[in-house]
């Protein structure tokens, strides 16, 4: 709690100037109390009491502009710089990463459009092992299939 009381001539401090308007000297005097003070008025200029109304404060934070030093500036900027190298890197590496995925989905891309020709048509072209034969008297040139036993190509030898 914090009362206001007026001081007498005997109570002046010694560095302080003598009061010579109107308007009675007032002392603070702090007392341990809970979180409101209070003001108060002891003594009116008549030397009668006089009572005045009692003020409640509270102390609190507030968010407010605070000025930064030319230190606490320095500080933010090197941080900014590591922040900005930081950032840096994480999106090399993340560009390096989607690009390793791009290349994977191009792969798949081109497997998918494979196997749906496949799909879509019924068959491939693969090697297969053949048996070739020339018959010299019937002038004829047969291909057969080993695998199925199927004539692949029949035709005529060509004169050389």
């Amino acid at each position: 709690m914090i009362k206001k009381k007026k001081r007498s001539a005997s109570e002046k401090k010694p560095d302080e100037e003598p009061n010579t308007d109107e308007t009675p000297a007032f002392e603070i005097i702090k007392e341990p109390g809970g979180g409101i003070e209070e003001e108060q008025a002891v003594l009116s200029s008549e030397g009668e009491e006089d009572k005045v109304p009692h003020i409640e404060t509270r102390q609190y934070d507030k968010y407010l502009k605070c000025y930064l030093t030319d230190e606490q500036k320095a500080d933010a900027a090197a941080l900014l710089v590591q922040r900005m190298e930081e950032k840096t890197r994480e999106q090399e590496e993340l560009d390096s990463i989607k690009n390793q995925f791009k290349g994977t989905l191009v792969r798949l891309d081109a497997e998918i459009a494979v196997k749906a020709g496949l799909v879509r048509d019924g068959y491939e072209f693969r090697d297969v092992a053949c048996w070739e034969e020339k018959d010299y008297e019937r002038e004829a040139l047969i291909i057969t299939r080993l695998d199925t036993g199927e004539v692949v190509e029949s035709r005529r030898l060509n004169p050389s």
